[in-house]
C-alpha cells in the first residue's frame, strides 16, 4: 500500500497536497492517531475524491476512532470507485463481523 502511495506521489509530484495528505493519513493510522489521521484523510478524499486507497484508509481511520457509519460509508465509497479493491472487501467485512452484523450476500 505505501508503494501505491509513494507512486501516487512521484506521478502526481511531490508537491500535490492530495497525495501529501494521503501519505500522511497512512502514517498516522500506523501510529494509532485516529483522529489526526481522520483530518488528514478527509482532506485526501476531497482532493482525490476519484481515489478509492484514500477512500479506504478514511475508512480505517473512522474504524479506528469507533466512527463505524462513517468507516462503512468510506468503505462504500472506496468499493464503488474500484470494485476490485480487495483491501476494502476485507476491511469492510471486517468491520460487519466485528459488529456480527453481515449483510446478506449480494448473490441471494
Amino acid at each position: 500500500m505505501l508503494l501505491t502511495v509513494l507512486g501516487l506521489l512521484l506521478f502526481n509530484g511531490c508537491g500535490q497536497p492530495g497525495a501529501r495528505a494521503l501519505l500522511q493519513g497512512e502514517r498516522l493510522i500506523h501510529e494509532r492517531n485516529y483522529a489526526q489521521a481522520v483530518q488528514r484523510l478527509e482532506q485526501a478524499t476531497r482532493l482525490l475524491p476519484k481515489e478509492a486507497r484514500a477512500w479506504n484508509h478514511l475508512g480505517l481511520a473512522y474504524h479506528g476512532a469507533g466512527r463505524l457509519s462513517d468507516a462503512i460509508k468510506a468503505y462504500q465509497q472506496a468499493l464503488a470507485l474500484d470494485r476490485n479493491l480487495a483491501v476494502g472487501h476485507f476491511n469492510l467485512g471486517s468491520l460487519y463481523l466485528d459488529q456480527s452484523n453481515l449483510p446478506p450476500p449480494s448473490w441471494s
